[in-house]
């Protein structure tokens, strides 16, 4: 494929230019120019043609055959971390907490400790070691009702965190929103209320549309009754205005940890048995995206767990038990499609390129 270099100022966005051509395009805002999406980066000209800008990538490649496309890929880091806290006094670190990625390095562990009880605790793969940033939300989830083995959702733009738990005894499976950077509890919800000291539990909680707050909920209702739900929170994760899809039986099974997909209305469900993550859609029907932890090497299928990957940050952190000492560790991802991920600008304008796709 021959460098952008060679197109400075050579392309217009005309209908007979060739696709893989480069040129630099003056775009403010969604439709400023008209056919300008400033979420996707794509730019449908007034001529037919389709232009995605650098830095962008569309995972519909179906659309675009001819288009530059870079491969997916999952890369394993060799950056660890021993896990700060123990399960109880001289019984070893916590391993099997749930996980949330919040940037590319730094993740959040949600688990029951001895003291204070409930902790979300910070940790930076960079520095391998706790920031000290902690969230003590035991004022509200009392030790014993962490749904563990599970992702942590964290929602960017909000910078808000969604918490599983049930209450204890058992009977009771709820989602609670803290904000990320305060650390304070500003919303809740109860995917389903039955009666304590029945077998209930949250078995997974993915925000399958971050723009439209949809947030789905894997849970039993008994212990041989499973649902799946999907709700609309509000800006700011302070109420559930909406049921997206009323509860149903749920179809995925209850292997893992579940998380946000690669597109909207779409989540990710880690299989802990064969090592793969399958992508389905908010009625629980598989879209074909697939990924399979297993190539990563020293990750032990049946014994590793995935326990969140950010597609934004471009990272996933999951449980080592396999290593002398249990310990968690992280790898980066590409998601792969049509474009060219490096963002670039022209020399001459400074506008940034488009790449032509169609």
């Amino acid at each position: 494929m021959s460098s952008y270099s060679d197109f400075f100022g050579a392309a217009s966005s005309g209908g007979g230019v060739p696709i893989n051509t480069f040129t630099g395009l003056y775009v403010k805002a969604t439709d400023n120019p008209t056919g300008y999406n400033a979420t996707t980066g794509l730019y449908t000209s007034p001529d037919g043609t389709y232009w995605l800008r650098t830095g962008f990538q569309l995972t519909d490649t179906g659309s675009y055959p001819n288009a530059y496309y870079e491969l997916a890929g999952l890369f394993l880091q060799t950056n660890v971390i021993t896990p700060v806290d123990n399960s109880f006094p001289g019984a070893g670190p916590v391993i099997s907490s749930a996980l949330g990625m919040i940037t590319s390095t730094k993740f959040v562990s949600y688990t029951n400790i001895p003291s204070p009880g409930v902790l979300v605790r910070e940790y930076d793969f960079a520095t391998q070691t706790a920031t000290g940033n902690n969230i003590d939300v035991d004022g509200l989830i009392t030790r014993g009702s962490v749904a563990t083995f599970q992702s942590v959702p964290y929602h960017t733009t909000d910078d808000v965190i969604l918490l599983p738990w049930r209450s204890n005894p058992a009977g009771t499976n709820r989602v609670a929103a803290y904000s990320y950077t305060p650390g304070t509890n500003v919303g809740n919800y109860t995917f389903y209320a039955g009666s304590p000291g029945t077998q209930h539990s949250m078995l997974g909680v993915a925000i399958t549309n971050a723009t439209s707050r949809y947030v789905g909920g894997l849970f039993n209702e008994t212990s041989t009754s499973t649902k799946w739900s999907v709700v609309e929170w509000t800006s700011g994760f302070t109420s559930v205005t909406s049921t997206v899809v009323s509860p149903t039986t749920s179809l995925i099974g209850t292997n893992g940890a579940l998380w946000s997909g690669t597109d909207s209305d779409t989540f990710i469900q880690f299989d802990s048995t064969t090592g793969v993550g399958t992508e389905y859609d908010n009625t629980q029907v598989a879209t074909g995206y697939t990924e399979n932890y297993e190539d990563l090497g020293t990750f032990v299928t049946g014994s590793d767990v995935v326990r969140s990957h950010n597609y934004t940050a471009g990272a996933f952190v999951y449980a080592d038990y396999t290593s002398p000492t249990s310990q968690y560790e992280f790898g980066l991802s590409v998601l792969g499609g049509v474009g060219y991920t490096t963002a670039v600008t022209s020399s001459d304008s400074g506008q940034p390129l488009f790449i032509k796709i169609k």
